[in-house]
């Protein structure tokens, strides 16, 4: 995805020029932290990308008593099945980036693959697991209309929470602002006509 909010968009257009962390160091850091840090978050970037992330949670495990929460942007399907029918995550956090008719506009994906979103969300909400959906919202994203549209097609979810966009200084697009307090209160009360739990961060 390139979405227009994002916040590390060099993760996303110049992968090559970020710091490496080795598994050696990032396992040592948990071993120094068992029985302090109660879990891992996995989040990126997509994590769902890269080829040996089951096997990764897997070291996570064996490492010690870690939770384990994903976040994710819902286009691999596949994955979360394998990852949440085999016990691997005990969470998982997906980016809600829009209104199904939006997300082409907002995140640059093409209009067929706003199917395999729509698949991660019937997963997550049928899975039994832990989950909550998201929302980062940035001034101008959606009219009350698209959030309407948000609401029914997440009807029933468990959690669904809007964010505050905040601009990190590696922003996708320069010229976004945050919305007002006023505007988020309005989307909140929009979509607690169809998701009981709705709350508002940052």
């Amino acid at each position: 995805m390139r979405c227009v909010f994002c916040q590390n968009a060099p993760l996303v257009l110049s992968p090559e020029n970020e710091p490496l962390i080795s598994q050696e160091e990032f396992f040592g850091f948990l071993k120094k932290r068992n029985g302090i840090l109660e879990g891992v978050c996995i989040t990126g970037g997509e994590p769902t990308l890269q080829y040996d992330l089951e096997d990764f949670i897997g070291k996570i495990r064996d490492s010690g008593d870690f939770a384990v929460k994903l976040d994710t942007n819902g286009l691999r399907p596949d994955i979360l099945t394998k990852l949440i029918s085999g016990g691997a995550v005990d969470m998982v956090a997906m980016d809600i980036k829009g209104d199904p008719d939006s997300y082409p506009r907002i995140t640059g994906i093409s209009p067929d693959k706003v199917a395999v979103i729509k698949e991660s969300v019937s997963l997550l909400m049928d899975s039994g697991i832990e989950y909550e959906f998201r929302t980062t919202v940035y001034d101008g994203m959606l009219t009350d209309d698209g959030f309407e549209e948000i609401g029914k097609w997440l009807t029933g979810a468990g959690a669904y929470y809007l964010q505050y966009f905040r601009d990190s200084g590696a922003c996708m697009t320069a010229s976004l602002k945050a919305p007002s307090e006023s505007d988020m209160t309005g989307y909140e009360r929009i979509l607690k006509k169809y998701i009981e739990n709705v709350g508002i961060r940052g």
